[in-house]
């Protein structure tokens, strides 16, 4: 599947690489074909500009709770384990106090 699916998210990267949700698809689809973070040190730029599109859908209170994952993710990524714990505690913070919706 990830080999599947490696050319739509690199394209779609292409046209917004600061956009965290394609980011982390393409580096997640990476980590899974290549069974390693080899990418990790070729997006570090795009990964440490990531955050701070997620903060801002945080201050514009949209998509909340995967802004947080993605900063979870990223903090990661970036061997930042304390502040990656921290944001994914907020992002499930988040999933369980109604800022989801339920299906």
């Amino acid at each position: 599947m990830a080999t599947r699916l490696a050319p739509c998210w690199w394209k779609a990267f292409e046209l917004d690489p600061a956009d965290p949700v394609l980011l982390a698809g393409f580096l997640c689809d990476e980590i899974i074909k290549e069974g390693d973070l080899s990418q990790i040190a070729m997006m570090t730029p795009a990964i440490k500009a990531a955050p701070q599109r997620c903060r801002d859908f945080n201050q514009a209170q949209v998509n909340l709770r995967m802004a947080w994952f993605h900063m979870s993710l990223f903090s990661l990524l970036l061997g930042h384990p304390h502040d990656s714990v921290h944001a994914c505690a907020k992002a499930i913070q988040l999933s369980i106090s109604g800022h989801t919706v339920a299906e």
